[in-house]
């Protein structure tokens, strides 16, 4: 076992999990972390996650039971811990050991953070405050109590390619009730201003969140929902195309191709 887990967050997207895999293999983040994914779905979708589970052995997959247990008692197990939802893609490598470096004086790592990630909301076009970070030894460093706290640069305690040291973070999980990932975030949110008050990235993000669909809910974008769906249990594995990232939430270009 290593000293740190990357865990995922999934419901009913086994294609958008079979794509963040493929980039964490690519990548080679699988030979930092553990990666576990904690899933949940509704029955129309179980068969997806049958095929996912038997493409991926080397994965520990867990049916969700109690979420809020469940992650405390892998924390508990690791330094680390890097959370993630199933709809995040890593688009490049890093350095892990810059990663450690960084945590030694921050609250958080963010992988999807950086001095490129300017858009807020990019479907809005609206821009962040602009980033006045410190330069560090192969990352970034910066008070995020200087920021808007909605804003992504204010905004530490995310659980999208997010990392944070496990003796930091566990603390606060047992303040909180969560049933789901948006509530932890959500609840999580009201130690912002108690918290050792920097997050650190590098200077480029090597992650992004892509929102085809919400895992807490319905939206306007079922019907994507469903053709990655259809086409994953017909042998189809979502890809994405890489643009310019300049959000840390940004749409990206992808198709199904034949495995």
């Amino acid at each position: 076992m290593k000293n740190k887990v990357l865990y995922i967050f999934s419901k009913n997207r086994a294609g958008q999990i079979d794509a963040l895999l493929c980039s964490l293999v690519q990548y080679e983040y699988i030979k930092d972390y553990d990666i576990e994914v904690l899933y949940t779905f509704d029955d129309k979708y179980k068969d997806s996650y049958t095929t996912l589970i038997n493409s991926w052995p080397e994965i520990k997959f867990t049916l969700e039971t109690d979420l809020r247990q469940q992650f405390i008692d892998t924390v508990e197990k690791y330094e680390y811990i890097c959370t993630s939802t199933d709809d995040q893609w890593w688009f490049q490598p890093s350095d892990i050991n810059a990663v450690e470096r960084a945590l030694e004086e921050s609250f958080c790592f963010s992988y999807r953070y950086g001095l490129n990630t300017v858009l807020q909301d990019p479907f809005n076009n609206i821009y962040q405050t602009r980033l006045y970070a410190e330069q560090k030894d192969g990352y970034i460093k910066w008070n995020f109590l200087e920021y808007p706290p909605l804003y992504n640069y204010g905004f530490p305690l995310a659980i999208d390619a997010h990392v944070y040291k496990s003796n930091r973070l566990l603390p606060l999980l047992k303040q909180i009730d969560f049933k789901n990932p948006t509530q932890l975030e959500s609840n999580l949110f009201q130690f912002r201003n108690s918290i050792f008050p920097y997050i650190t990235s590098f200077n480029e993000s090597v992650s992004v969140n892509v929102p085809l669909n919400n895992m807490s809910g319905a939206t306007e974008h079922m019907g994507i929902e469903e053709e990655i769906y259809e086409g994953y249990i017909a042998g189809k594995r979502l890809q994405y195309y890489r643009n310019n990232i300049n959000a840390s939430h940004q749409r990206l270009n992808w198709t199904l191709v034949s495995c």
